[in-house]
């Protein structure tokens, strides 16, 4: 007597989800002398991030690496960072650039998600996308020109992130 073995397939994935402010209207620069990290404040309620995306483009010829991260904010810790490529290989027009992170964290509580670049000039830099106006009162803009973070209450990033529930 010959016993068969049965197909068992795997389980599915687990179901990804998106958060996101898309509107922008409005470029921020972001090179040495002037800024450089600039992204998003807000709260994450205990979800595991996979992915991050910002909508950027370069003016000129930059040079450098921009690096998507997720910081705390609480005490400026990082969370997880993600190298994006090289500043040079952006395209000159508004493109939505992502990342997806090797290794996902859980995160439930208020943080920022930003791109980091350390390089260019006023002539060769880096630009993120953001809207000029709030449409989430709890978020807003935030970046870095030097060692402090600001918060910019009126202005919002363009940004999604994808998740999975833990």
């Amino acid at each position: 007597m010959r016993s068969e073995l049965k197909y068992v397939p795997p389980p599915p994935p687990p179901e990804e989800y998106t958060q996101e402010q898309t509107q922008h209207d409005t470029p921020f620069a972001l090179y040495a002398e002037a800024r450089r990290r600039a992204g998003q404040i807000l709260t994450i309620p205990n979800r595991k991030v996979t992915k991050l995306g910002f909508w950027l483009y370069r003016l000129g010829s930059p040079t450098g690496d921009v690096t998507f991260e997720i910081w705390r904010a609480s005490d400026d810790s990082l969370i997880s960072s993600q190298l994006w490529g090289g500043a040079g290989t952006l395209p000159e027009e508004i493109t939505y650039e992502e990342v997806e992170f090797p290794d996902p964290q859980i995160i439930n509580e208020q943080v920022r998600i930003f791109i980091h670049y350390y390089g260019g000039n006023t002539e060769n830099y880096v630009a993120i996308r953001f809207l000029s106006y709030s449409v989430k009162p709890v978020e807003q803009l935030t970046h870095m020109p030097n060692l402090t973070w600001f918060n910019v209450y009126f202005w919002e990033c363009a940004y999604r992130y994808k998740y999975y529930l833990p």
